[in-house]
């Protein structure tokens, strides 16, 4: 499921430029909650009309796919309402970039000062954390001795069961120093006239 319903929203506008991913994904959508008032869309935020607007535009593992990262968030600040958020979660650490991301079509990691030189003017950081402490280590090993390009089945059911549920519990008393993700939160002004 996308984990969408519980959150307290009027609804959801998923962008996806591929035509097959975007029908799978409305389908998903669908089939995990029919209630969820949600809309896929073919394309990215360039399609988006600019009298568009949003309280919160959310790119989850998507913004290390894209070449300009800078511009597809000032693009992105265009379509948020007065007090909007811009969230991005996505893979950090450059030294950890690996024949995996290739695989993925990554085309960088993240830090914290690497995210924040490409945050759109007008917005203020309201976070930065790094998330999946231990996860961190498995993926350095991997970069540095294992060298996989995709994971293996038992890997991931590794990761899934035991290394994310430890981390989540391991991330707050690390006070969000050390992960192998990054999550950054940029908000606008309540004000109307700030935009």
């Amino acid at each position: 499921t996308f984990g969408l319903a519980g959150l307290n929203r009027r609804s959801w506008t998923c962008l996806e430029p591929d035509a097959n991913l975007a029908a799978e994904t409305e389908r998903s959508l669908v089939d995990s909650d029919p209630s969820l008032k949600a809309s896929v869309l073919v394309g990215t935020i360039e399609d988006v009309p600019p009298s568009r607007r949003f309280d919160a535009i959310v790119y989850l593992d998507v913004l290390e796919h894209i070449e300009d990262d800078a511009g597809q968030l000032r693009a992105a600040s265009e379509h948020l309402n007065p007090g909007g958020r811009i969230v991005v979660l996505s893979p950090a650490h450059q030294w950890l970039f690996s024949p995996f991301d290739e695989v993925l079509g990554h085309v960088r990691r993240y830090d914290r000062r690497s995210l924040q030189s490409i945050a759109p003017a007008d917005l203020t950081c309201e976070r930065m954390a790094y998330l999946d402490a231990l996860s961190l280590a498995v993926f350095g090993l991997n970069r540095l001795l294992l060298k996989q390009s995709m994971p293996k089945q038992g890997q991931v059911k590794l990761w899934d069961s035991i290394l994310v549920p430890l981390s989540r519990a391991l991330d707050p008393v690390l006070r969000y120093r050390v992960g192998k993700t990054i999550l950054a939160v940029w908000k606008r002004s309540d004000e109307e006239g700030s935009h």
